[in-house]
């Protein structure tokens, strides 16, 4: 059965105004491009540090902001 999701990738590389938490989600995206919402999330979990929280609540809200603003962008990607 083939399933679908979002495949992030970065966008423009304006910076300012961004939130330490959005910094960091950015950085990680560009480093890993293209990647999903879920590598994010992995990549924070598996950070020695603990200053940013890798829950789904704080992580998966930033991506639609980014998104609007051109920091990254999202295609659907179907796999198998």
């Amino acid at each position: 059965m083939a399933t679908s999701e979002q495949v992030l990738s970065s966008g423009d590389t304006r910076v300012a105004g961004l939130s330490e938490l959005e910094g960091v989600v950015v950085g990680i995206i560009r480093i890993n491009e293209p990647c999903t919402a879920y590598a994010v999330r992995r990549e924070l979990t598996d950070s020695p540090s603990t200053h940013w929280s890798a829950s789904a609540g704080s992580v998966y809200p930033l991506l639609t902001p980014l998104q609007q603003s051109g920091l990254d962008t999202a295609t659907e990607h179907k796999a198998a």
